[in-house]
């Protein structure tokens, strides 16, 4: 009984292996459809749903759309209501015209054109320079007294030659020496000062016209006295002290005059030199070199003249025409002619 039955045990496992092994490939396949499915993109979807990529997404959260590519991450940017500004917006071109609000024009800075000078309001001028030749000798120190040092704590030296970098000398005295005579020139009113301060003369050079006032101050709590060595007639000479501080006395001179000596006898460095002109036409260098003679002087031919204590003089002839200006360059030696011999206009 066991031997007939055999064979059809065997049968029927061989059929279940059959139906077991076809089961099986029946899921892979249904696996590998579902897997291509996947890939392709979920089912369409029906029974009154939509087909759009938000609903699809919606039914399956976990599932990404190959239909589209993903799109990129765009960040809106922030809508703001505008702010009103002053200025105008540029108009922009639009179906229906737009109504803006009236703005104040903008007035835009603009260069300045310098327009020329009209050449009948000009008045003609002179100036320039004056430069000294070669090495000039060195300052002497002064030494004062006690009284006098306490007001010097400092190193003070002569004046002699004060000369700048390039060779600008000071205190040189620039005048028209030809040619105002024709002019009227005004009496001068307002005084000139002559200060004692610190035991010194200041200014050193000095210019005045004559009878023109010049009033003579003590500012220091010294004594000092005021003594006028004047060469021409009648510029008397004049010696007077001055014991107090803020002391004013005033003095002037009727002739024409060049570098009149003023000196104190009580401190013998105490120099000063006065200048005096018939004409307001003169002027003294600076600390430079430079000069600049007072304007309103009319058109015509003049010598200019300049003079230094220890330099000598110079001259130039020139031209002056209507509505221009005249730079001059006078070079010194530092030992020229001796001033003495020149006169004064």
């Amino acid at each position: 009984m066991n031997t007939q039955n055999t064979p059809l045990v065997q049968k029927l496992s061989l059929v279940m292996l059959v139906l077991i092994f076809g089961c099986l490939v029946a899921m892979l396949m249904n696996g590998r459809k579902q897997i291509e499915a996947l890939r392709e993109g979920p089912p369409i979807l029906t029974s009154g749903t939509s087909n759009d990529d938000a609903s699809i997404r919606r039914a399956y959260p976990s599932l990404r759309s190959s239909r589209t590519p993903p799109p990129a991450k765009v960040i809106a940017p922030e809508v703001s209501k505008p702010e009103t500004v002053p200025t105008p917006a540029p108009v922009q071109a639009s179906a229906e015209p737009s109504v803006v609000a009236e703005q104040p024009p903008v007035v835009l800075p603009v260069a300045t054109v310098q327009e020329p000078a009209d050449p009948q309001n000009v008045e003609p001028g002179i100036s320039g320079h004056v430069y000294l030749i070669g090495s000039p000798p060195p300052e002497i120190p002064i030494r004062f007294d006690a009284v006098c040092g306490r007001l010097n704590p400092q190193r003070v030296t002569t004046k002699r030659y004060v000369v700048s970098p390039d060779g600008g000398l000071a205190n040189v005295f620039v005048y028209i020496s030809k040619g105002a005579e024709k002019l009227k020139s005004q009496p001068a009113l307002t005084p000139v000062l002559l200060n004692q301060t610190n035991c010194m003369y200041e200014p050193y050079i000095l210019g005045a016209m004559v009878n023109q006032p010049i009033q003579i101050k003590n500012s220091d709590p010294v004594l000092h006295n005021v003594h006028a060595f004047p060469r021409a007639d009648r510029n008397g000479e004049f010696n007077f002290a001055q014991p107090l501080q803020n002391q004013i006395d005033e003095r002037k001179f009727s002739r024409p005059e060049l570098f009149i000596k003023v000196k104190c006898d009580v401190h013998d460095w105490m120099l000063s030199y006065v200048s005096v002109l018939s004409h307001p036409y003169f002027a003294i260098t600076d600390t430079n070199g430079f000069f600049e003679l007072p304007s309103g002087l009319p058109p015509g031919k003049y010598e200019i003249t300049v003079a230094h204590l220890k330099a000598g003089t110079a001259s130039q002839t020139i031209l002056l025409k209507k509505s221009n200006n005249v730079r001059l360059d006078f070079k010194l030696p530092v030992s020229g002619k001796s001033w003495l011999a020149l006169r004064a206009p």
